[in-house]
Parts: C-alpha cells; structure tokens; sequence
C-alpha cells in the first residue's frame, strides 16, 4: 500500500515536471504578436518596456552612441511616448489592437507589420519594421 503511493505521488509528480516543461517550451513570438505587444506598449505609455524590446542599450553601444547623445535620445523618446499615451487617454484611451499579417523580406529576416487599433470611435494604425536578431524579432526605428 505505501509502496502504491509512493508510485502514484512519483507518477504525479512525473506528470507535473512534463506538464511544465512543455507549456514552458511555447511557441516562439511571431512578427505580429511582438508588433503587437510593442504598439501596446507605446500605447499604454510603458516607455521602459519599448526601449527594452528595442534593445536600447544594445543599439546604443552597436551604434557607438556616446552616453550623453543615447540619454538625449533616450529621453526624447520617453517624452515622446508618454506625450501620446496622455493624449490617447485624454481621447478615451485605446482599444482592439490588431495585427495584419506579417510582410517579410526575401531573406525572412526581417518584416513589416500593420498594427491597427481604435482612439475613442477613430480608427489608427501603425506600421512595425522588425529584425530578426538571434532568433529574435525586435522593433526598429
């Protein structure tokens, strides 16, 4: 009797390690859904969650910006970003963001993708370019 659930909790516990190991092993982002949470992002005003998807830091050192011309920049962007979500919140915030198809270049390492999304009864789009970086789609400016 013990030995049968000393069993029963192994096999249990062996079904919960695969359960996890799988849904942890998820199918990589597509072109759409990183435009999508991106413009999110932008939208919602979450200006470290945009620089973090477009790997400022990265590009920055990448593209041998000194520190004052990246925080200049950094700034700028953060401004810019939160400017547009007060003034979509003042318009009655956003909703229905979606994503049309991924466009890809020849090589498919990189893409375009529409993001169209509502402002109060307006409707309103953006166009993502994405790059394909270590297995990766990041946004660009």
């Amino acid at each position: 009797m013990l030995l049968r659930r000393l069993l029963t909790a192994l096999a249990g516990a062996a079904a919960l390690v695969s359960l996890l190991f799988v849904s942890g092993c998820g199918e990589k982002p597509t072109p759409e859904s990183v435009a999508t949470e991106f413009a999110t992002a932008a939208l919602d005003g979450d200006s470290a969650k945009v620089l973090k998807m477009l790997k400022f830091s990265e590009v920055a050192k990448e593209q041998k910006l000194s520190d004052t011309d990246a925080d200049v920049f950094k700034s700028k962007l953060k401004s810019g970003i939160e400017h547009q979500s007060e003034s979509i919140k003042a318009a009655g915030g956003y909703k229905d963001v979606k994503a049309d198809p991924a466009e890809y270049s020849e090589d498919k390492k990189s893409a375009t993708v529409t993001v169209k999304y509502k402002v109060g009864d307006k409707e309103d789009s953006d166009t993502i370019k994405l790059k394909l970086i270590n297995d990766e789609w990041v946004p660009q400016l």
